[in-house]
């Protein structure tokens, strides 16, 4: 399912606007942690850190440090119970409850294009085709193409462009079912361009992000302590020519 969209501005990377937001069973926090992430994506790419073309970035989930452990612990219960034929129902429970958490705890995606200077930033759930997420950026961006370009120009505000939230709305009602005829058609056909999209993860891209703040700000403490000891210099050559 396709959850959070936002379509933004790559020259100052301001979000123009922001579909319905569909993230079943989750709290506020977590839903404004989705639209920071996408905010920060939009910025990255206006300040040329992303490619400005296609890419998808698999979003990091603080609960995926249980994973393993569990998987461990899943296994010994399977061992349990094909080898030993022991606690045959508790293995069942707990394959269901594995089940469930796996798909809760998979990892969504951000897949975004760029295209005449506008950002298309979709957020989808892992089992959502990625060639999907692609086609219903491109549905947004041939939808915006039929618009005037002088208006996003004009956009001073974040999230003003009331037009866009409706037509995003409508969009993605095509493409919250993924085995429609249209859709599946889609998935079929085959796209010279889908073999190019790279992948990234967000925490590689934040990570980069804060080492290179950390650069800028030793660059500018580094500045400011060429300054103060050229002042001094120049000082004391004043005060021993006079």
């Amino acid at each position: 399912m396709v959850k959070v969209t936002i379509i933004g501005r790559v020259s100052d990377g301001m979000p123009l606007a922001q579909g319905p937001r569909h993230v079943v069973h989750e709290e506020n926090d977590v839903l404004t942690t989705y639209k920071q992430q996408a905010e920060f994506i939009l910025k990255e790419i206006s300040l040329k850190a992303l490619p400005s073309s296609k890419m998808t970035i698999l979003v990091d989930h603080h609960c995926f440090k249980y994973f393993y452990p569990l998987i461990y612990f899943y296994i010994s219960f399977l061992y349990a119970y094909f080898v030993l034929c022991i606690l045959p129902g508790v293995c069942f429970t707990f394959h269901n409850y594995l089940f469930k958490m796996c798909l809760y705890f998979a990892t969504p995606y951000f897949s975004y294009m760029v295209e005449n200077g506008i950002c298309y930033l979709t957020l989808c759930e892992s089992s959502y085709p990625r060639k999907l997420a692609f086609h219903y950026l491109q549905d947004l961006q041939q939808e915006l193409e039929r618009l005037d370009r002088n208006l996003t120009d004009r956009i001073r505000k974040p999230y003003t462009f009331i037009k866009l939230d409706t037509i995003i709305g409508n969009i993605r009602k095509q493409y919250v079912d993924t085995r429609t005829q249209a859709n599946l058609s889609k998935l079929n056909a085959r796209c010279q361009k889908d073999l190019n999209i790279g992948t990234e993860e967000l925490s590689l891209i934040t990570e980069r992000r804060r080492r290179v703040g950390k650069l800028v700000v030793w660059l500018q403490l580094k500045f400011c302590f060429i300054q103060l000891e050229l002042y001094h210099m120049i000082h004391w050559i004043i005060t021993k020519c006079s």
